[in-house]
């Protein structure tokens, strides 16, 4: 699979010239990568459930390195506990009025996906939880949607984090990204017809066509106050 390098190669092809001093080309790619990758909820973005550790008296839990959006969260062998979504705010007002339910869990993403650390030490993608747990759980499973992992031009060898038939849209994309950086001279029409918006709604024709099989129901019936019973209690959010 291409690597990072061969990108940038060629984004300087299309250019034609060598590039401004002052453009970073690695921004630039990393801009069209996540244009692409993020336009729609692309079914290769779907991960499967994880594990989440959520240690006793944290206000926040970590979630995986490309994390871009919830899509569900199942509760193991818990018909009566449920997980809520919720924002930060909302759970910053539970707290302030001392608003408690033993049995509910409040999980806060940010509009983006995820939050850094409150002190801005780190890039730890987290989530904001409601109320602290007493004693470590690992019996919350989270299914998400990645994102665009960002590529650092000291690490050009690295493959960025899209399937090999993606490649081809990655090219155009950067390509497109660049030339309208450095040049600004492509008509808009020409962008929409055949360059990323146009690949884009190509893209969404191809995805909508492919047939996911999703195995067959835990279930017939739906109990529970968190949705499906027994082996787990699961709530769902759509972001497409």
């Amino acid at each position: 699979m291409r690597n990072v390098q061969s990108y940038l190669d060629l984004m300087r092809h299309a250019l034609g010239k060598v590039p401004n001093s002052l453009h970073v080309q690695i921004d630039t790619f990393n801009d069209a990568g996540r244009a692409l990758v993020n336009a729609h909820a692309w079914t290769w973005r779907s991960r499967p459930p994880i594990a989440v550790l959520i240690k006793a008296d944290e206000t926040t839990f970590q979630l995986p390195e490309d994390f871009g959006e919830m899509i569900s969260m199942e509760i193991a062998d818990s018909v009566e506990f449920r997980v809520i979504p919720t924002s930060v705010a909302d759970i910053e007002m539970r707290r302030a009025v001392a608003i408690f339910d033993s049995l509910t869990l409040y999980v806060a993403f940010d509009v983006g996906g995820s939050q850094t650390t409150r002190d801005q030490s780190s890039n730890s993608r987290v989530a904001e939880i409601y109320p602290v747990q007493a004693s470590d759980r690992t019996d919350i499973r989270l299914h998400y949607r990645a994102t665009w992992l960002d590529c650092t031009a000291d690490d050009t060898k690295r493959v960025p984090n899209i399937p090999r038939d993606w490649e081809r849209s990655l090219v155009l994309f950067s390509r497109a990204f660049v030339q309208d950086i450095e040049n600004q001279q492509d008509p808009y029409e020409n962008k929409v017809l055949f360059g990323p918006e146009g690949e884009i709604a190509r893209l969404k024709r191809a995805d909508a066509s492919k047939q996911v099989d999703m195995g067959q129901p835990l279930h017939s019936v739906m109990r529970g106050r968190g949705g499906i019973g027994r082996p787990f209690s699961t709530i769902t959010r759509d972001f497409s």
